[in-house]
């Protein structure tokens, strides 16, 4: 028996309690199994244009008025009733029944949207701790770079292997012995583990390399070994590739890779 509509829940009430009134006192306990085929033919005659051989639906009924007209005993599938059935109790009845429903289309809509929260909930990015993104008082420093600048946020799909690349092209650093500037644009491309580079940290951390002096292939492998150090990825490159300096091209490429 499958509870499609209101008529339906009303008549599942309708046997509920014409059969536990005539049938069970006060007190008495009873077993589902034992009662199974007893509602079944209540039910049926009772209704023999619509007979059933599926109880489900009653059972739920029964469930549903567990801390009004019945309780539960220590017992597995044992009730006791508590006492006689009342107006009050069609009413909620009729208002709660869809909640204990096992089969009902509102029950399963409810575990649906519920399945459906918890999922969204697991794969929300948590936020509150970024202390850059969505700051209206940025702080920016443009000569002690450190990897503290640098923030990070779960990875929401880690058993996957795939790849983000970072592309700053307004780089700009000293020369340590002359202090004249650099300029380049740096690469970085990595996959990640558990953690994520948050992107405003990142062009954070590259304004701090602004007044600070050393030499090109020392900041490739420090970007390399600080975002190492922050994020922990599968595999990481960085690339840069700064402007021409003397009449020479400077490329310097670093890679890391776990074991």
């Amino acid at each position: 028996m499958t509870v499609k509509n209101t008529k339906s829940i009303r008549s599942v009430y309708t046997v509920l309690s014409t059969f536990f009134t005539r049938e069970c006192d006060k007190e008495e306990t009873f077993c589902l199994r034992h009662v199974r085929d007893k509602l079944l033919r209540e039910h049926n005659k009772r209704y023999p244009n619509n007979r059933v051989s599926d109880v489900t639906a009653l059972y739920d009924g029964i469930r549903t008025l567990v801390g009004r007209v019945f309780e539960k005993t220590s017992k597995r599938g044992e009730y006791r009733v508590v006492r006689g059935f009342e107006e009050k109790d069609r009413r909620w009845f009729y208002r709660h029944y869809w909640e204990y429903s096992c089969k009902g289309k509102k029950y399963k809509e409810h575990k649906r949207r519920s399945n459906t929260n918890t999922e969204e909930e697991r794969k929300r990015d948590m936020v509150e701790h970024l202390k850059s993104l969505g700051s209206n008082k940025t702080q920016y420093q443009y000569e002690a770079p450190s990897k503290g600048i640098l923030e990070t946020f779960q990875n929401q799909y880690p058993h996957r292997d795939y790849k983000t690349e970072f592309i700053f092209d307004e780089f700009t650093s000293l020369c340590p012995r002359t202090g004249q500037p650099d300029f380049a644009t740096i690469k970085i491309v990595y996959i990640p583990d558990k953690l994520c580079i948050e992107t405003k940290s990142l062009k954070l951390y590259f304004l701090s390399f602004r007044q600070y002096g050393s030499f090109m292939e020392t900041i490739t492998n420090r970007i390399l070994e600080d975002c190492i150090a922050i994020c922990s990825p599968r595999w990481m490159k960085v690339v840069g590739e700064f402007n021409v300096r003397g009449g020479t091209h400077i490329t310097v490429e670093t890679e890391y890779e776990t074991n």
